[in-house]
């Protein structure tokens, strides 16, 4: 996981490529930009946006973080080979749902950490538009609810009131 400014990141492509070539058949390697397509990817790995690379190895069922500041293609297959078991493993955590992601995209909002930027919220009104849909009428049908149930608490007043006009005539 890569950001674009990052200087060590870009000068990592060689070195990158060489692992790649050397393990090709036995290890897939993927380069992900964590600030575009690769961001909802690297929050589901709690990968922050720094300027530094984030390495991580996936076997059996497990994580394995890259973490030696030592990116030569040695280190880097040396981890690949066997020096991941130095690592703890972790569990991989399940992504998340549309709605954890737009609840995430409110509360980063609300924190002031990010901005809601136009296209993420295009994203999420054409990928998910019945969710976005529901969470727009929400506040239109609680609305509704409350005046049907106000005036459902004056009609029996207008009824009982009726009642005593006709039996007053009756009498």
């Amino acid at each position: 996981f890569f950001t674009p400014s990052c200087q060590l990141c870009n000068r990592l492509t060689a070195a990158l490529e060489t692992v790649a070539c050397k393990h090709r058949g036995r290890t897939n390697v993927a380069r992900v930009n964590k600030e575009t397509s690769g961001e909802k990817t690297g929050r589901r790995f709690e990968l922050g946006l720094e300027d530094k690379p984030d390495f991580i190895l996936f076997r059996h069922g497990r994580m394995y973080l890259y973490q030696v500041d030592k990116y030569d293609t040695e280190s880097l297959s040396s981890f690949i080979t066997g020096f991941y078991k130095n690592y703890p493993a972790q569990s991989i955590p399940l992504p998340k749902s549309p709605f954890d992601e737009l609840v995430q995209l409110c509360v980063d909002y609300l924190k002031g950490d990010k901005e809601i930027k136009a296209g993420e919220l295009k994203t999420y009104l054409e990928d998910y538009p019945l969710l976005m849909g529901s969470l727009l009428c929400v506040p239109v049908l609680l609305v509704v609810a409350l005046l049907l149930f106000l005036r459902s608490e004056e009609e029996p007043k207008h009824r009982e009131e009726e009642e005593e006009e006709e039996s007053k005539k009756e009498d």
